[in-house]
């Protein structure tokens, strides 16, 4: 775990705890209370106390995913720093870099040579202006 996964865990533990402590308080003043006037209090502390485990909690979530994304970009850099070997079904190499974007002859995306969609496949390395002329989307999985 990094520094950033710990203090977001630490945040997260904290905010939770405090919506422990208002749940306890949101407790104490509705218990011998037979009114629900004067439970009304009590019932607005609760309230507070789930919103704020919930955005924690949801925070914690994004935070993390967010690492995620992060590392595994990181890992597809490092994956890319090599050009293309040849294909495992024999097929001839793309002979494209990591900087240099490849897309199938009829294909409609942009891809990573690394990308898993065009793994095994003839794929052609392409210029900027070749990927702007025949308007291709970037691929969602490897996002060049």
């Amino acid at each position: 775990m990094g520094p950033v996964d710990s203090r977001l865990t630490l945040a997260t533990a904290a905010a939770n705890l405090l919506a422990g402590v208002l749940l306890a308080a949101a407790y104490v003043s509705v218990r011998n209370e037979a009114a629900l006037a004067r439970q009304v209090g009590g019932l607005e502390l609760a309230a507070l106390a789930a919103i704020v485990a919930i955005v924690a909690d949801l925070g914690h979530i994004l935070g993390t995913y967010r690492a995620v994304v992060a590392g595994r970009r990181r890992l597809s850099g490092i994956a890319l720093t090599t050009t293309a070997g040849p294909a495992p079904d024999g097929g001839s190499s793309i002979g494209a870099t990591a900087s240099q974007p490849v897309a199938l002859a009829t294909g409609t995306l942009v891809h990573h040579p690394a990308c898993a969609l065009v793994g095994g496949k003839e794929a052609e390395a392409l210029s900027p202006e070749a990927i702007a002329g025949r308007g291709l989307r970037p691929c969602p999985v490897c996002r060049p």
